[in-house]
């Protein structure tokens, strides 16, 4: 049971709407929720957005029913007469029943009509189960007074636990690969790397990390892609290659290649990123932001961008071109002491020294 909190924003540059309508006949029974309400939300990375309210009725039941155009996602139900307590589900199939009890929303879970939610719960709850025991091995091996047979012990049967729930967990997956839920935990699933590790240095193949980082994601899938663990993982690889500008953007081409069958998919990543770089603080990677433009915003791959933001893309895009590090900076005209105005190039080609102070009276490093 957790609670959460929701964020009403605008997502990226204006989302497409990939919802069809379907006709739904989904049922919720939460005992003690009698005449109250829930709010049904979706997750969009590691946000979430309200989608309805949902009303329990006298015995605690809500429905949503009828023709409806909710996309395909990982979608909770908070209470707030619970505290904003939830639960999640995936929604997906169009016909199930959920059933559970406000005093444990998770445990207390039963699924019926629904092999996707089924699957999911069956983890979860045993997920909790083993994070329990793995936790406790853990304290035992952190104790001070505790013999180091007795923590000995203790490893090996953390070990065991956590070798037998992943191998169950990775069996599971490969059973139904198909499902959204399992389609989640094998996208969190590291690239393997045997194989591609030099025996002596112990490097790793660079390459090969870069080209194989995403095999586990289904790129084609709309709703995993919306998932809370894609966007994350998405920018963790980002800020984990190498920190050059030409590094990162042909690690955003790979990205962006994969995603290309897709348009929504497509869309989300390359709002996403763009948005990261054109926020970004560090110093060269505007020339990140200036390739995306080029090569996607003013290449005819982006059809749900209006020319009129197009053309303020591709202004700003223009303003940062001629003073990207590498490029030649432009001829200005600068004052000498004197306010005198003279040819920068000039000035530097015929001064032993020419020294550049740069200086905004509104700025609070100048000022310092």
């Amino acid at each position: 049971m957790k609670k959460i909190f929701f964020t009403l924003s605008f997502i990226s540059i204006y989302l497409i709407s990939n919802a069809i309508e379907r006709d739904f006949n989904i049922q919720f029974l939460v005992k003690g929720m009698e005449n109250q309400e829930g709010i049904l939300a979706y997750n969009y990375g590691d946000k979430k957005f309200i989608a309805d309210t949902l009303k329990f009725d006298n015995n605690g039941i809500a429905k949503i029913k009828g023709l409806k155009e909710y996309e395909d996602g990982i979608y909770l139900i908070a209470f707030p007469s619970l505290g904003l307590r939830s639960f999640d589900f995936v929604l997906r199939e169009t016909n199930f029943q959920i059933a559970t009890d406000s005093s444990d929303l998770i445990f207390n879970l039963k699924v019926s009509n629904s092999l996707e939610n089924k699957i999911m719960y069956d983890d979860l709850r045993k997920s909790i189960t083993t994070g329990k025991k793995i936790d406790s091995l853990g304290k035992v091996g952190a104790q001070e007074n505790v013999s180091e047979k007795v923590k000995e012990q203790a490893r090996k049967e953390f070990e065991t636990i956590n070798k037998a729930f992943t191998e169950e967990r990775i069996k599971a997956i490969e059973q139904n690969p198909h499902l959204l839920y399992n389609k989640i935990l094998n996208s969190l699933r590291d690239v393997s790397m045997e194989g591609h590790i030099d025996t002596v240095t112990k490097n790793v193949d660079y390459n090969y990390y870069i080209q194989h980082y995403f095999d586990n994601i289904d790129f084609n899938d709309l709703a995993l892609i919306k998932s809370p663990v894609i966007l994350p993982r998405v920018f963790k690889f980002l800020e984990n290659i190498y920190q050059e500008p030409d590094s990162i953007n042909h690690a955003i081409d790979i990205i962006l290649e994969k995603a290309g069958a897709n348009l929504g998919v497509f869309q989300i990543l390359s709002s996403e990123i763009i948005n990261k770089y054109a926020k970004s603080k560090i110093m060269g990677q505007e020339s990140i932001y200036v390739h995306m433009i080029d090569k996607y915003y003013l290449n005819d791959k982006t059809p749900w961008v209006d020319q009129e933001t197009l053309d303020k893309m591709k202004e700003r895009a223009n303003a940062m071109r001629p003073t990207l590090i590498g490029k030649t900076a432009p001829d200005i005209t600068v004052y000498d002491m004197n306010n005198y105005p003279m040819n920068f190039y000039k000035a530097i080609d015929t001064n032993d020294y020419t020294i550049l102070v740069f200086w905004n009276s509104e700025c609070s490093h100048c000022k310092q």
